[in-house]
């Protein structure tokens, strides 16, 4: 919501969600987008870098590879201690995380309550757990956090030590990529010219090194000349294959006693509480809210055994079957929008965010301008794919039956963003009303 650490882009009116824009935010700066994201430290499943490794031919992206550089970037901390009534909840092994790497990551010193009471209620309605989140397994889990001491972990940090020969530009934006014929030669950035003398690396995200491959004429050759481009090479896929996954979070109202978070919210004293607490030592509410969420990777049989599924190519289902490969993930005690939106109004609330793995929609960006300035058009053409509107069906029933169990809807008052029914129609209405990118 800051414009000076987000770059604020949307997509076009997507068809399929009733012509609505989505939010497909960047972060801006020194960082990145690890300066605006939810923080929570997770990478994929084994047989997710597995499939990397088939798909490009090399070995290096396995799990057992990749592991072994993720835990090269980190220091695991596991101090203070974990709470003892969360320890079948959160246990990781240490010896699989690095502690001797610049990404710090870490837990905090208090969990909310109610984080526990969603856990056991989740347990209960017959989903596994997985103690450690970053195991290469599936399951319940919760999330740590690139965080530490109570301040954002952002790649940023990663340059502290630094060799004395790198040079960092901030507030530049780049214009192009310099080529002489065919071979790229360095770049241009607020209007001046850096030239490399041995190579480039165009790392700028999946929105956005397109744009810069498109502006200095490699792409679509057709698509080029509209704007009036200089073709250096004719690449006809750049911009195309755009994949995203996608989430919405039902909300229900809650008994008072089911959460503190409404109270911090409408209480001005209590945060400015909270902030000369944090100021003094680095604890309190500003160093533990939102702090920790659980996220849930799972499996589902009537997904696997809908036509949607079936109809999929037959390599992409034999993937979809391996034992580490979700259909769906859940988001349980996330943010919830009113709570910042509408402080006073906002009740006891909570959230159990439900979001599409996998999914099969595939959009394209093109260029709406041959001025940098200007982002580029977004269409990732969501839920144009029936299997993940059969996804989005499944999973969101998933969740609505945990919500109707009566350890949960015993402390239930009323409903604030749900489907009006569990049939296909009304879930699928909802999450064309409701669905936000997961970036």
């Amino acid at each position: 919501m800051n414009p000076s650490l987000a770059w604020g882009y949307e997509t076009v009116p997507q068809t399929h969600l009733n012509d609505r824009v989505m939010a497909y935010d960047r972060g801006k700066g020194l960082g990145g987008s690890s300066q605006i994201n939810f923080s929570v430290f997770q990478y994929g499943s084994r047989d997710d870098y597995d499939e990397i490794a088939r798909l490009v031919e090399d070995d290096e992206w396995s799990w057992s590879h990749t592991q072994q550089r993720f835990k090269q970037l980190l220091t695991y901390h596991l101090e203070p201690q974990i709470p003892e009534m969360y320890k079948k909840y959160f246990d990781p092994v240490e010896s699989i995380h690095g502690q001797n790497g610049p990404l710090h990551v870490s837990i905090p010193p208090v969990w909310e309550h109610e984080l526990k009471d969603i856990l056991d209620i989740w347990k209960a309605s017959g989903y596994e757990l997985n103690t450690d989140l970053n195991n290469g397994t599936i399951g319940l889990a919760i999330g740590p956090s690139t965080a530490y001491k109570g301040y954002r972990i952002t790649a940023a940090d990663l340059l502290e030590d630094a060799p004395s020969n790198l040079t960092i530009i901030t507030n530049a934006q780049v214009e192009r990529i310099l080529f002489e014929g065919k071979r790229a030669t360095g770049i241009r950035a607020n209007g001046r010219d850096f030239l490399a003398s041995k190579e480039i690396i165009l790392c700028a995200g999946a929105l956005d090194s397109p744009k810069l491959l498109m502006l200095s004429g490699v792409g679509p050759a057709e698509h080029l000349q509209q704007h009036n481009i200089p073709l250096v090479q004719d690449l006809p896929q750049v911009g195309k294959g755009l994949k995203d996954h996608y989430w919405l979070a039902p909300t229900w109202i809650r008994a008072e006693h089911t959460t503190d978070r409404h109270k911090y919210y409408q209480s001005p004293e209590l945060q400015a509480k909270a902030r000369e607490q944090f100021e003094k030592d680095g604890t309190g509410p500003l160093a533990e809210l939102y702090a920790v969420l659980a996220l849930g990777f799972f499996k589902h049989d009537a997904i696997y055994a809908s036509e949607e599924f079936k109809a999929l190519p037959k390599e992409f289902r034999e993937y979809m079957l391996k034992p580490t490969v979700p259909a769906f993930e859940v988001l349980l005690d996330p943010l919830v929008a009113e709570y910042f939106t509408d402080p006073p109004g906002s009740p006891a609330l909570a959230s159990m965010g439900v979001g599409l793995m996998n999914a099969q929609s595939t959009g394209e960006v093109t260029l709406q301008s041959s001025d940098y300035r200007q982002p580029l058009l977004y269409d990732p053409k969501c839920f144009s794919h029936p299997f993940d509107r059969r996804v989005a069906i499944e999973a969101t029933r998933a969740v609505l039956e945990v919500a109707e169990s009566p350890a949960f809807a015993k402390d239930t008052v009323g409903v604030l963003k749900v489907p009006k029914s569990k049939s296909d129609e009304d879930i699928l209405e909802y999450w064309r009303e409701n669905v936000v990118s997961m970036w």
